[in-house]
Parts: structure tokens; C-alpha cells; sequence
């Protein structure tokens, strides 16, 4: 603390060039020389301990001043490296395609500024000229993007944003000058999304991560940085947030961190701390995996104990890049269980699809009053029927349950992207087609014109909805659920009935099977399992999720028991919304239970965990 004005840090600790390492690269070899054949490293250890070890300021502020200028030598030295690096790719290039007049100038011009500038000296670019082979041309195109990347390093190492940990902390770079590494890096890193501002952040560090993933986040990075940073056996312990867990993003850290030895992993429940994200706690030891994972949830602030951590981990055998999930020896191996015997639906012949997105729903969705005024303000019989084709029942997120849904007499607008410009055979006006055909919808729709106009989500005209491939789908029967939704509710639900983007459906074969088995106890334990839980709001259940729930595959005439419960339960939600269809959802549970060859150990397990039923 005496000294943290010189122990704090800044630049972009994702971001180094200065690879001081044991790994007999050339380039890492060269600089390591350098800087100790120069006695660099040495002075500056011998600098920071003397500011450490004095009180006198003006004496501090003269050591300053040295280390920012041993800084600036390595950082120049770097730079040297890099610009080397330029005019040979450069020289390379102009010796292969016989620029030799030009090759002083070019040279000079390789040091710095804009690689286009010397490539179009070169005439790179002025594809009409040139009479290349498709191999010269791809070697002109690598050429470029190398320069240019090489050229990009130097802009980043000049700026100064980048974090050179070898010079930074000297203290941990050895005799040889390789960089031994920190005993314990503890870290809370930041939550940036890397497709932000266009990807930005992605291409920034693409190629510089394995744990890169351009739809994640840039705490995974931080992870694999920290094992970077980490001696042999050295610790590591983050917390950040949990979604890494069970997200396709956080494949490639799971995968990652199963190379390494994770020790514990704590799972903190909505709410324990006051963040945007559920959290967790992981610490993991820079070494071989020994398999000794153990994890724990947490739910309250309280529990956050060694004591309380320690009485309720179990242990996370064989964890893989699936999802990471949180449970004893029994979960797992039931998990497992369940995987074996069943085909995940993406390989059944099914196709899942997101519901209907309309980008201002206060024009598109109606009531039921809205549509019948529109319909009797049409000027014909023909225009009417024709306006009644555009209108469709909705169904709402609130409105499914299980088993059964709740129609609201809720209406959508259905003018779908395409739609105007194929029935405009005449080639009129696109809007005043649209007026002139249907008049009454028009009529009704300008009212939210300007709004329409600004949406995102939209047509090729402001009164038609964005371009979607499935239209067709949503007229067929289907089973459609909530994708956030605190319980998992499965419902068939009838043809020609549309589904707001707040759920997600499913069509092809063998529905009422499928969906007997989705609304099973086992598969909602299996659900929870891996899927992704937003804070208190509830599970994420899109399509990437569902799409790898196992149900085995049967004979249709073996289905026929589950599919014969399941058309009893929706004929009695049918007749009351509120019928007791407990007994027959049970039979279905023992059915699904018989399907994964379950034992009597395990359907306990299940029904221990009180999930759905």
C-alpha cells in the first residue's frame, strides 16, 4: 500500500506483444537477448526496489522519470520489430512481382503509414490491369492483409493502451528474462459483449484467444489470460458472470478450463449480489486436470462461507465442453443417462423456429374489436374477404400453460416482406397499390405510419413486417413455449394460429409424443440442467437449448400410450381450462420414466428434486 501509486496499472491487459516466455520462439529470443545484453531488466528491478525502499520524494520522482524511460526503450525496441517485420513482407513482395525501381521508396514508406498508400504505388489494387495468375492474386490479397495487420500492431503498441506484463512486473521475469509467472491472480473482469459496436472488440483480439467467441463476452478472455499470467500451480479465482456455464458462446472456455485443473465452482443465485447478471465464483489451478471439481449454489449472501461451501459441494465429475451444471455423483450420471438413450430433437424431423416479430406491436396486434371495425369499414365483399386473409389469431408468451393456452382474442397484421411487390403486378405506387386494394387497412395502419416507418423490424415498405423464410409454418399445428418462463410449459397448438416472438414452436412429426415427453418431470430436471436461468426473471429456453433435449426414438405404435394421455389431458383442458389432469400427467412421468430404462433410485432423485408436476 506504501507504493501503490506505482503497483497500480494501466493499458489493455488483453493486449501484449512482449512474449517473454520458454518457448525457444526466435522473435521471443531476440528480445529477451536485447534487453539483457543492455542490462535493462536488471536496472529497472533495481529501480522500483529503491522507490520502494525510499521516502524521499524528489528521489522517487527522479526514479520515475528512469522507469518511463526504460519503458519507452522497450516500447521503441518493439516497435522496431514490428516495422522489421513490414519491410520484409514488403521486400518479399517486390522482389516476387519485380518492382525492384521502386523498392527504396516503398521500403521507406513500409515504416509507417497507411499500407494502402505504398500498395497502390504498387498498383495492388487496380484489379482491371492486372494479368495474374489466381495464385499470384491470392498472394498479392495475403500480402496486403499481413502489412496491414503487422502495420495495425505498430499503431497499438505506439498508442500505449497496450499491457506488457513481462516489464510491467519485472519482479516475476527470472535470471534468463522469461516470464515465470504470478503465484494468485484474483479478478473480477469486465462484462463487454464482443459483437458491440460492430464487432469492434472481436477483431481486436481475433486470433489471439482460443476462448474467443464473436457472440461472447470479453470476461471469457479474461480467463484465459489469467492462466497465461499464472505460474505452473499457480491459482486463479474470478468471479464474473455464470452464463459462460451453459451458453453456446462458452463452449470454447469450458473446453478451455477442462484443460487446466479447476478446483471449485460456486454458483450464485439471483440476487446474492446486486448485479446485472447472475454470478459465480471459480478458482482453478494452472496444471493438469485432476478431475477434482467440486460446486456448489448459493442463494444467499449468508451462505457464502467456507464452512457452508464446504458441507454442500459435490463433486463435477468429467465436466466437458457441454454445459456445466451444478450436482452430486447421481445428476450427473443420470444426465449422462438420459443423453445415451435419447436423439436430441435437432436430429429428429422437426424444425424449431422463433415466433413472430413485428417491431411495433401497437399497430400490428389487434383486439377483436379493432379487427371488425377494420373489416366493416371495407367498401366491398371482396376487399373484406381479402383483408380477413391478412388478419390472424396470436397467441401472447402469457397466454400458454400446459397442455392447453388461453387465446385473448388477440389479432396480428400479417403483411409479410415480398407481399406488396408480388401482387403489384401493375407496378403501381407500392403505397398507393396498398390504399387503393385495401383501403379500410390502410386507412388503419397510417395512423402509426411515422413509428412504422422507424422500426428496425420491417418490410420492404413501412406497413409490412421483416423479411422471415417460415411464414408458411406458423399454419401448420405445432408445439410453442415461452423462451424466458420460470416453469416449462408445453402446449400443442392449432393450425393457423401465429405465436408472438416472446415464444419459440416447433413443427414436423410426431408432436404429441414429443410434447408428452417435454412436459415430463425427467426432462424438466434435464432442462435445468444446462439451460441458462436470466437472474430472477427465469430460464432461457430458445432454440439452441431445445434443440438438444433427448427423447428416445420409439415405434409410432410404442408413442401410442404417451400420445393417447396426452389427447385425454388436452380434451379435458378443453372443456374446463381449470380440470385436474394430475393422474394422467403422473402416467405420462412413469411412461418417460420407462423409456430411459430409470431405476427405482433414480426416479426418486427426480421426484426429490421437486421439479414440474
Amino acid at each position: 500500500m506504501p507504493n501503490i501509486d506505482i503497483n497500480i496499472k494501466e493499458g489493455d491487459s488483453l493486449l501484449n506483444y512482449l512474449v517473454l516466455s520458454e518457448n525457444n520462439n526466435l522473435e521471443s529470443q531476440y528480445i529477451k537477448d536485447l534487453l539483457f545484453r543492455k542490462n535493462i531488466v536488471n536496472t529497472y528491478k533495481d529501480l522500483l526496489n529503491q522507490y520502494k525502499t525510499t521516502n524521499d520524494k524528489d528521489y522517487k520522482r527522479e526514479i520515475n522519470k528512469q522507469i518511463k524511460d526504460i519503458k519507452k526503450e522497450i516500447k521503441d525496441l518493439r516497435v522496431n520489430i514490428e516495422k522489421g517485420k513490414v519491410k520484409k513482407l514488403l521486400s518479399d513482395y517486390i522482389s516476387r512481382h519485380g518492382f525492384k525501381g521502386l523498392s527504396g521508396k516503398l521500403l521507406e514508406m513500409a515504416a509507417s503509414g497507411n499500407p494502402q498508400e505504398y500498395f497502390r504505388e504498387l498498383n495492388m489494387f487496380d484489379e482491371t490491369e492486372k494479368k495474374e495468375s489466381k495464385k499470384e492474386k491470392e498472394h498479392r490479397l495475403k500480402s496486403y492483409a499481413d502489412m496491414e495487420k503487422k502495420l495495425n500492431n505498430i499503431k497499438e503498441i505506439e498508442s500505449g493502451n497496450t499491457f506488457e506484463w513481462g516489464i510491467e512486473f519485472p519482479e516475476i521475469l527470472d535470471e534468463s528474462g522469461n516470464f515465470t509467472g504470478f503465484d494468485l491472480i484474483i479478478g473480477n473482469p469486465p462484462y463487454i459483449q464482443l459483437q458491440k459496436d460492430g464487432g469492434r472488440l472481436a477483431d481486436l483480439y481475433n486470433g489471439r484467444y482460443q476462448t474467443l467467441d464473436r457472440t461472447g463476452d470479453i470476461y471469457c478472455l479474461f480467463y484465459e489470460q489469467g492462466m497465461n499470467l499464472l505460474k505452473q500451480n499457480g491459482y486463479l479465482a474470478y468471479i464474473t458472470s455464470n452464463k459462460w456455464m451453459r451458453a453456446g458462446y462458452g463452449e470454447k472456455l469450458r473446453q478451455y478450463l477442462t484443460n487446466k485443473n479447476p478446483l471449485l465452482l460456486v454458483d450464485l443465485g439471483p440476487g446474492v449480489f446486486k448485479a446485472a447478471v447472475d454470478t459465480n465464483i471459480i478458482i482453478i489451478q494452472n496444471g493438469r486436470n485432476k478431475n477434482e471439481l467440486m460446486g456448489t449454489k448459493i442463494n444467499e449472501l449468508s451462505n457464502l462461507t467456507n464452512d457452508y461451501i464446504k458441507n454442500n459441494a459435490a463433486p463435477m465429475p468429467n465436466v466437458n465442453n457441454g454445459a456445466w451444471f451444478i450436482g452430486g455423483v447421481q445428476e450427473y450420471s443420470l444426465k449422462e443417462k438420459i443423453e445415451s438413450i435419447g436423439v436430441p430433437l435437432k436430429d429428429w424431423d422437426v424444425k424449431i423456429y422463433f415466433g413472430i416479430k413485428t417491431g411495433f406491436n401497437e399497430a400490428f396486434i389487434i383486439d377483436s374489436a379493432k379487427k371488425e371495425e377494420i373489416l366493416n369499414n371495407c367498401e366491398s365483399g371482396e376487399e373484406r374477404t381479402l383483408t380477413e386473409l391478412l388478419i390472424k389469431p396470436i397467441l401472447r408468451g402469457r397466454d400458454i400453460d400446459r397442455y392447453s393456452y388461453k387465446w385473448a382474442n388477440r389479432w396480428i397484421i400479417v403483411i409479410h416482406a415480398g407481399w406488396t411487390n408480388n401482387n403489384n403486378t401493375d407496378k403501381k405506387n407500392p403505397e398507393d397499390f396498398f390504399n387503393e386494394s385495401y383501403p379500410s387497412l390502410y386507412e388503419y395502419l397510417s395512423n402509426y405510419k411515422e413509428n412504422a416507418k422507424k422500426r428496425d423490424d420491417k418490410g420492404d415498405y413501412w406497413w409490412e413486417l421483416r423479411h422471415c423464410a417460415y411464414y408458411a409454418e406458423f399454419e401448420k399445428e405445432k408445439i410453442a413455449w415461452q423462451r424466458i418462463t420460470q416453469q416449462f410449459n408445453f402446449n400443442i397448438i392449432s393450425k393457423n394460429m401465429y405465436v408472438l416472438d416472446s415464444m419459440v414452436f416447433l413443427t414436423g412429426q410426431n408432436l404429441y409424443y414429443i410434447m408428452g415427453c417435454l412436459n415430463s418431470k425427467l426432462i424438466d430436471f434435464y432442462i435445468k440442467s444446462y439451460v441458462h436461468q436470466l437472474a430472477d426473471t427465469g430460464f432461457l429456453l430458445s432454440n439452441q437449448y431445445v434443440e438438444k433435449i433427448p427423447i428416445p426414438k420409439i415405434q409410432e405404435e410404442d408413442q401410442q400410450p404417451i400420445i393417447d394421455l396426452v389427447d385425454k389431458i388436452i380434451q379435458a383442458k378443453a372443456d374446463n381450462p381449470d380440470a385436474d389432469t394430475s393422474g394422467f400427467e403422473r402416467q405420462i412421468d412413469g411412461l418417460v420414466c420407462k423409456l430411459y430404462s430409470l431405476t427405482e433410485d433414480e426416479i426418486e432423485l427426480v421426484e426429490k428434486r421437486g421439479y414440474n408436476g
